[in-house]
Formats: structure tokens, C-alpha cells, sequence
């Protein structure tokens, strides 16, 4: 772990410029795969390989393996962002990834390219590091999370793309890791109720209020 965080140390200028890359890289959902392949000729640079997941040319996930043996940690994040919004009223550039009193500006900087980009550089040192033993580093960067779909993690998952745990950077909380949603149950409720009158009590049936009961 010394090691690694030696590599992190000695690179963190280019680390930033790396996150800086990724913001001046647009990926409004729905045009990831070009931020994709920023990523894949950064892992590449430094001998790890990568491939794109997605039948969409415009819509390509990445994934990276580093290691051999024992168990697997995911680092996981989505490389889409919302739309640049209406331009006037950005006070710098949302394409720029300019700093400005050690913050990066930029569509996409919070949620969540600067995350991607520690991650990727938390991989990179792990495959520096000189104890293999660790176990393995799964990079997986999906398509398609601001739609609120998933389409890029069901992709993954339908290609069989698991991990022993998993790490999402999503930038929730400051210097934190928090124990994330164990799983999550969507139902749809049907309540019937019979139209009426409101001049007549008793002519109709709620269905509102059998909805809440």
C-alpha cells in the first residue's frame, strides 16, 4: 500500500490533468463512448488493458482487470453527465475543467469525472504496486446512470460482470465511505376506487384513500 500511494504522490498533478481531460471530454447521456476511450489510452499508457461494452457505438462502458488471483473489488462510476444547460449562465466554460482557487469547474467535474478519474488512478497504482497478493482491481465506467435506466450496469450484469465487493465513487459524501443500498424493490400498487358526486355522500369510493391506507 506504500507503494501505491508513493505512485499516487509522485503523480497528482497528472492525475488532474487527467480529470481535466475527462471534463473537456462532453458526455451529455446518451454520448459516453468518447469519454470512454480517454480512459482506455490513459490504462493504456501504463500497460493495462481495457475493453468497451455496449452494442451502441455512442454508448460504450469500460472495463479493466488488474490481477491475477484472489478476490475481486469493483470500482465503479458512470462517465454521462446531464446536459450543459443553458450556457449564459455558466460562469466558466462547462467544457473547460478550468481551475480556479484549487477547485475544477466544469459539467460533470462533482458527478462524477473527477471520481472516475481517482479511481482509475487508484487502479493504475495497485498495478504498480509490488505486492500482488492483494487480490484483483475491476474497473467497470458504465453508460447510461442519469436516465435513471442503469442500461450500462444491466448490460454488464448480462454479460455475467461481477465482483467479491464493490466500491461506487459516486460523490456522496466528503473523505467517507458509507454502506450503500443493499438492494433496492420497485412494485407497482393498484388501488381501484368508484367515481361519485361530491354532492352525494357515500356515492363514490376513494381511491387515494385506500392507496394510503
Amino acid at each position: 500500500m506504500r507503494e501505491a500511494f508513493s505512485f499516487l504522490s509522485k503523480h497528482s498533478a497528472e492525475l488532474t490533468s487527467f480529470a481535466q481531460a475527462l471534463i473537456r471530454t462532453e458526455s451529455v447521456h446518451g454520448n459516453e463512448t468518447a469519454v470512454a476511450k480517454v480512459i482506455q489510452r490513459q490504462l493504456k499508457r501504463y500497460g493495462i488493458r481495457s475493453s468497451l461494452l455496449g452494442k451502441d457505438s455512442q454508448r460504450k462502458s469500460l472495463l479493466a482487470d488488474i490481477g491475477r488471483h484472489g478476490p475481486i473489488l469493483m470500482l465503479n462510476g458512470h462517465l454521462d453527465t446531464v446536459p450543459l444547460g443553458n450556457l449564459r449562465l455558466w460562469k466558466h466554460d462547462p467544457l473547460s475543467g478550468k481551475i480556479v482557487a484549487g477547485k475544477i469547474y466544469g459539467r460533470g467535474s462533482y458527478d462524477m469525472k473527477c471520481s472516475v478519474a481517482a479511481a482509475t488512478y487508484a487502479a493504475i497504482a495497485f498495478a504498480h504496486a509490488t505486492s500482488p497478493s492483494l487480490g484483483r482491481i475491476r474497473l467497470l465506467f458504465n453508460f447510461d446512470e442519469e436516465s435513471g435506466h442503469h442500461a450500462g450496469v444491466k448490460d454488464a450484469l448480462r454479460r455475467g460482470i461481477t465482483a467479491d465487493s464493490a466500491i461506487c465513487a459516486e460523490p456522496m459524501y466528503d473523505r467517507t465511505l458509507n454502506i450503500g443500498a443493499r438492494g433496492i424493490f420497485r412494485c407497482e400498487l393498484t388501488a381501484h376506487g368508484r367515481s361519485g358526486h361530491t354532492g352525494y355522500k357515500g356515492s363514490g369510493v376513494n381511491a387515494v384513500t385506500i392507496m394510503a391506507k
